[in-house]
């Protein structure tokens, strides 16, 4: 059988290039094979990370929203509803306004623990002899702190010769019965307001006709216009032409930054109206959004 000269070579190229890809090949897993094994292992390593970094940021998203709650609680409402676990505890609290008896000796008990709704009233009662103006700023103390503690009943039979006498004091403890988040704020951490007397006006009106003066010069984004966004920045540009940046945290006239979203274009500010509380939204190349 006759094989052209052609053919043969053919067939020697094809043998050659065989034999040079098989050995390239096992020359590559002989070289990389540890470096391709290592490589997959960092990518399913970093794989994994990537996931429990989402979970973490789903989380933290979370917590973020839940931190803005209560913020925008401490702030904006003077009392607040502590958790019905802190209902046996009010003469702790209590009692710890006057660790070295500036107020008055008193007996305490509860009288009785009511379940309405969502809420727990409880009635305690204190007697004892004390000094009225003392027994008046243990009052103030308590009422004006931020558990919502308020006096239902008060009586005061004084020696005509001093100004110490027999006092009755009747007190209404309103606690919620809603699950963990309120219960995070420890009853025992919050400092009654010293200086209640200097602040506090019952009579000032809760609504304000007319709206504080800007005496620290902040700016007003109620017409400004949202012009660009960085990764941490809004840039809003004011009646007066100029560009002004401001970060989350931010105080404005009358409130203050609190989001700002990227995805959405949108940038969110928490503003207090005279007394009405509500958030006015911003978004990109649009001029005024209010959300109510």
């Amino acid at each position: 059988m006759n094989i052209s000269k052609h053919t043969l070579n053919s067939v020697v190229l094809i043998l050659l290039l065989a034999i040079i890809l098989g050995g390239g090949q096992f020359t590559l897993h002989l070289l990389y094979d540890d470096d391709i094994n290592r490589l997959e292992e960092e990518y399913k390593s970093k794989q994994d990370k990537y996931i429990n970094l989402k979970n973490i940021e789903s989380t933290l998203s979370k917590k973020k929203k839940q931190i803005e709650r209560n913020r925008f609680k401490l702030e904006n409402y003077p009392v607040m509803l502590m958790h019905k676990d802190y209902v046996q505890q009010a003469y702790l609290f209590i009692e710890n306004f006057d660790k070295r008896g500036n107020f008055f000796d008193f007996n305490f008990q509860i009288n009785n623990i009511n379940n309405k709704n969502n809420v727990i009233i409880a009635h305690y009662s204190f007697s004892g002899n004390g000094n009225f103006r003392k027994v008046h700023n243990f009052i103030n103390y308590l009422e004006y702190s931020k558990p919502l503690f308020f006096v239902t009943d008060f009586s005061f039979s004084n020696n005509k010769e001093s100004e110490t006498g027999q006092i009755e004091l009747g007190i209404q403890g309103v606690f919620t019965k809603t699950p963990e988040e309120d219960k995070e704020t420890d009853l025992f951490s919050i400092q009654p307001r010293v200086n209640f007397g200097h602040h506090y006006n019952p009579f000032n009106p809760l609504i304000k006709w007319q709206l504080p003066p800007n005496r620290r010069d902040l700016p007003d984004i109620r017409d400004a216009q949202l012009v660009a966004l960085s990764a941490d920045q809004a840039y809003f540009k004011f009646g007066n032409g100029k560009v002004k940046p401001l970060n989350v945290g931010d105080q404005v006239y009358l409130g203050e930054l609190i989001h700002i979203n990227n995805r959405s274009k949108k940038v969110t500010f928490r503003m207090n109206m005279g007394g009405i509380y509500k958030e006015i939204t911003k978004k990109l190349n649009k001029k005024v959004e209010n959300d109510q």
